[in-house]
């Protein structure tokens, strides 16, 4: 039963869900401090604005460059080194 105006919660599935993550990468973005868990009893859930936080600081329009650096700059090769191509 959920409470009248109670925000409901996410269970850790849901976050992995909507990260398309898993469970392990969750678990590891709670240990950096990058989500918040609430812990109830021995259940954790994390609270939805927390996650569209988490996804709003990580978009790419709020990830920083180092200076300098444009998308078109840098050249991913195949061993995965990016190398400038400036």
């Amino acid at each position: 039963m959920a409470l009248h105006g109670a925000p409901s919660l996410l269970t850790l599935g849901d976050v992995c869900s909507a990260l398309a993550v898993s469970r392990s990468t969750a678990r590891r973005m709670v240990k950096r401090g990058d989500l918040q868990p609430i812990h109830i009893g021995g259940l954790t859930r994390f609270r939805p604005a927390d996650l569209e936080a988490l996804i709003e600081r990580y978009s790419p329009s709020n990830v920083e460059r180092p200076a300098g650096e444009l998308a078109s700059d840098t050249a991913t090769l195949e061993d995965g080194e990016r190398r400038s191509t400036a």
